[in-house]
């Protein structure tokens, strides 16, 4: 019996020891503790969680981001306790994940779920001076989809090769979609999109005028890319007789101006 008990305590030692040191090489996924993951690292790491304003930040302008564009943002975690340190960062709305994470290799972050979250890797869990800085890119998503909403939990771990004695940090950050000025709505009439069922064809109307042209992309009510038509003038004509009959999301960016409506095509 005294060597079954002494066994038991050997595995289980192994099973936390061997938790720490996977997981100092990156989040499993889904632990950032959003409204869509519900978990964060205290489901593995034995330590208390608290909300840290500022853990994030970007280079996406407060007039908002523009779909499809590439954003670079940051994590830093300052903990002067912390021998070791880990993150997982994802992005959402309300309903879904949202854009797409991609490493930069200098920094040594790995995605998950095909980029709809990122984390550390081993080589990059050691902090300098009680700071960590992970810099990674972020692309939009390409369809108009609201407000963003990002979401971290960061571990500042004691280094004791277990999984107690830490501490979480827990932190969220919004970023607005980009929106058409009132400066540039007073300039040009409102632009206007509309589906003609007599030619199955998709009109724009009222692109401002400028010396950049637009773009126009054609996604579906689920957010999946369908068509899209580069340097479209000011009234453009998208082709819809290959579409099926359904409800559409057409989306039209110049510079950093962005419209986007439904329309439904019969």
């Amino acid at each position: 019996m005294k060597s079954a008990i002494l066994l038991l305590i050997v595995v289980t030692a192994g099973i936390i020891f061997t938790s720490e040191i996977m997981h100092s090489n990156g989040s499993p996924g889904g632990y950032t503790g959003s409204p869509l993951d519900s978990r964060n690292c205290t489901q593995c790491h034995y330590g208390t969680a608290a909300s840290r304003d500022s853990l994030i930040s970007s280079d996406i302008p407060e007039s908002g981001y523009i779909p499809g564009q590439t954003y670079s943002v940051s994590v830093k975690l300052d903990d002067s306790n912390m021998n070791a340190c880990g993150f997982e960062l994802t992005s959402e709305t309300h309903f879904d994940k949202v854009g797409k994470f991609e490493n930069i290799t200098d920094q040594n972050t790995q995605t998950l779920n095909s980029g709809r979250s990122i984390t550390h890797t081993y080589l990059s869990n050691s902090p300098t001076n009680g700071s960590k800085t992970w810099k990674v890119d972020w692309v939009a998503p390409a369809q108009y989809t609201g407000q963003v909403h990002f979401y971290v939990a960061c571990n500042a771990a004691n280094g004791n090769a277990s999984s107690t004695g830490d501490q979480i940090y827990l932190s969220n950050y919004t970023v607005e979609e980009g929106q058409l000025t009132g400066i540039d709505q007073q300039k040009a009439p409102p632009l206007s999109i509309y589906y003609n069922p007599g030619n199955r064809s998709i009109k724009i109307l009222n692109i401002p005028n400028s010396k950049s042209k637009a773009s126009a992309q054609v996604f579906s009510i689920n957010g999946a890319p369908v068509k899209s038509v580069a340097d479209v003038n000011q009234h453009a004509t998208i082709d819809a007789s290959d579409l099926n009959a359904g409800v559409y999301i057409i989306t039209v960016i110049q510079n950093n101006h962005v419209f986007s409506q439904k329309v439904s095509v019969n």
